[in-house]
């Protein structure tokens, strides 16, 4: 039987090679990767192909980047760089194209392209946070284009599966704090709710004390109804009491966070028939999943293995796009109801 190709193309979510290798020599660490673990449950006659690299953005998918500038020279970096470049130094990689390659070497065979991508978008705003809340619709636009462009590619034969990713670890929030952060964002944004519902208050009661004329309180109740309505897309009201809680304030917008970011994704994947492996249901971020914060470990890479693999072979390419998860308390994954 041909083999059929299983192509990652993203960050370090599936590619953690650089996190193994620190506990592990090369072997082990390839054997206990995400992408390691992957080509196990795999089996014959499935062959995995890495594209993916740590830190590498939308940006980075789409026009190229240099790999490992994102990665401390204190750790294994020059032995991850030997591996996924073919030299110890800087050297720029272009996924894409990488991919085209690889495909077109095999035009024949099944391609699956497994795309996670988008985590460093946000990671490289977390401390310019009005930065990071707009550029969110251009991460979203690259991110279709990345899908766009993997679809262009060998016709039927190259199946996307999108991995959306997970909340990263709640225990430990101390170096990126990225729960911290998104508290404050939101906590911001419930002040400035206020703010513009007292505004346009103060605008009616204006007009009844003729303190201002109706056209003018017309106009200023008009412009805080839409400004507090956009305000609740991001931050809606019901969120206020978790946001005053420190247990639940950076869990609840974290959720609220992926919810917007990947609504046109989603709209995208239910268009043309992509499934979804749903990590942001599958990651309890209360549990031990991690490396320093942010990278899956060998329990959070084997949860991301199974899931890719259960899509594979589980899915049916044919039919509407299926979300797939695995809750807790469940022993596989399993695929939400279509839309």
């Amino acid at each position: 039987m041909s083999s059929i190709y299983v192509h990652t193309l993203g960050d370090s979510t599936l590619d953690n090679l650089y996190w193994r290798l620190y506990e592990n020599d090369m072997t082990e660490a390839k054997q206990s990767s995400v992408e390691g673990q992957l080509a196990q449950k795999l089996g014959s006659p499935y062959e995995v192909v890495s594209h993916a690299y740590d830190g590498f953005t939308t940006t980075s998918v789409l026009e190229g980047d240099y790999v490992g500038d994102v990665l401390s020279s204190r750790g294994p970096k020059y032995q991850y760089l030997q591996e996924k470049t073919g030299a110890a130094g800087r050297k720029k990689i272009y996924p894409l194209t990488e991919l085209q390659t690889s495909i077109a070497e095999h035009p024949d065979s099944i391609h699956y392209v497994v795309i996670s991508v988008g985590g460093n978008d946000f990671r490289v705003n977390l401390r310019n946070r009005i930065r990071m809340l707009l550029d969110i619709p251009n991460v979203q636009k690259r991110y279709v284009e990345i899908v766009e462009k993997v679809q262009g590619m060998g016709g039927r034969n190259v199946k996307p599966i999108l991995m959306f990713q997970y909340r990263t670890d709640a225990n430990n929030d101390h170096s990126y704090e990225i729960y911290t952060t998104l508290k404050a964002i939101g906590i911001a944004t419930v002040i400035i709710q206020g703010v513009l519902a007292a505004a346009t208050g103060l605008s009616a009661i204006g007009v009844a004390l003729d303190k201002i004329s109706p056209v003018a309180g017309a106009i200023f109740t008009l412009l805080g109804g839409l400004a507090l309505y956009a305000s609740t897309t991001f931050a809606p009201l019901t969120l206020v009491k978790d946001l005053l809680t420190e247990e639940k304030g950076g869990l609840t917008m974290f959720d609220n966070l992926l919810n917007l970011f990947y609504r046109p994704i989603i709209k995208k994947a239910e268009k043309d028939n992509i499934p979804r492996l749903d990590l942001t249901k599958t990651f309890d971020p209360c549990q031990n999943l991690y490396t320093s914060e942010i990278e899956p470990n060998v329990r959070g890479g084997s949860l991301i293995a199974e899931g890719i693999d259960h899509i594979i072979k589980q899915h049916d390419f044919t039919g509407v796009s299926r979300s797939y998860a695995k809750l807790a308390g469940s022993d596989t994954y399993r695929a939400a109801k279509a839309q």
